[in-house]
């Protein structure tokens, strides 16, 4: 460029110098070289400014496409945080309402629990109140009776008499007493617990009677909880059912045979007496209204068979979990 720009201003001073000669033919032949020479270096400079120009063209150009491959590269990062941020809010949003159910589930179920535990101590109250006015109450009624009668003394005949009786009275009010006892300890809840009351119950109670008494348990008595009323109707109603064995049907000999399966207890007591007309049970009073009475209300069934001659059989079933 500098040795370029020298030679112009020769040809620029030459021009000049011919001019002032008068040599114009010279003098326009050096103002032609000059020319030409200005033309050339400004056509590199020129040429120069294009390929800068080109070259920050390109630059901005490669600048832009990376910012906008980078711009777009956040804006899929961000999309991909906000999408997660989406799914983490939508997963704790259905956990926190899968929660607020449960909650809400359990405490209605702890309600209705509650609610029937209420009920059923109401009722197991509301029984107790019942067997007390009609048993303990009944027999404390019979003891004043006879104990009244033994202040006449006019009546000094039936001495020994009443004294057996309130001595009969006073005993049955204790076993009434020991089973209400039993039903109300919460420690008796279980089933091994029922059959064992059973079984020594009833070995004490044929003990010193001309009937022969059979009691078949199951082998294996697995754990399971029962609760208070459901031990103290099917002890009751066992009781109630040999009960009448002993006062109605002349048996000699009586089974009881207990089983289970998955889903419930069947009880069967059967008797060699001489049976009865199942047309016409008023000799049992209320007692076969009141064991199918006790039997519904834990959810089981009641039946009996009898044929005049060849005995008596119970059939008891009713639901175990």
């Amino acid at each position: 460029r500098g040795q370029k720009d020298e030679m112009k201003d020769s040809y620029k001073t030459l021009s000049e110098i011919y001019s002032n000669l008068q040599d114009y033919k010279a003098a326009y032949k050096n103002q032609t070289l000059y020319q030409q020479m200005k033309d050339t270096i400004l056509n590199v400079e020129n040429t120069s400014k294009m390929k800068q120009l080109e070259m920050q063209y390109e630059f901005d150009k490669d600048a832009a496409i990376q910012k906008a491959e980078q711009d777009n590269k956040n804006a899929i990062a961000a999309n991909e945080i906000a999408s997660q941020k989406f799914k983490r809010n939508a997963i704790y949003g259905g956990l926190a309402i899968v929660v607020v159910f449960l909650l809400i589930v359990i405490l209605q179920r702890n309600k209705i629990s509650k609610e029937r535990r209420l009920k059923a101590l109401e009722q197991e109250r509301s029984r107790i109140s019942q067997d007390l006015h009609d048993d303990l109450g009944s027999g404390l009624a019979g003891i004043l009776m006879l104990s009244s009668q033994l202040e006449n003394p006019d009546n000094k005949f039936l001495l020994g008499s009443n004294i057996q009786k309130i001595k009969q009275s006073s005993e049955l009010m204790t076993e009434q007493m020991d089973v209400i006892i039993w039903a109300l300890n919460p420690k008796n809840d279980t089933l091994e617990n029922l059959l064992s009351f059973i079984e020594i119950y009833m070995q004490d109670y044929f003990e010193n009677l001309p009937v022969k008494f059979i009691i078949l348990l199951p082998s294996t008595i697995p754990f399971m909880m029962m609760s208070g009323i459901v031990r103290r109707n099917i002890f009751l109603v066992i009781k109630e059912s040999l009960s009448n064995t002993l006062k109605h049907a002349q048996a000699t000999a009586a089974t009881m045979e207990i089983s289970l399966n998955e889903h419930s207890m069947e009880i069967i007591i059967s008797d060699n007496g001489s049976g009865f007309d199942m047309d016409a049970t008023r000799r049992f009073g209320n007692g076969l209204k009141n064991m199918k009475s006790r039997i519904k209300d834990i959810k089981g069934t009641f039946a009996i068979e009898s044929i005049i001659g060849q005995g008596t059989k119970t059939f008891i079933s009713f639901p175990i979990q």
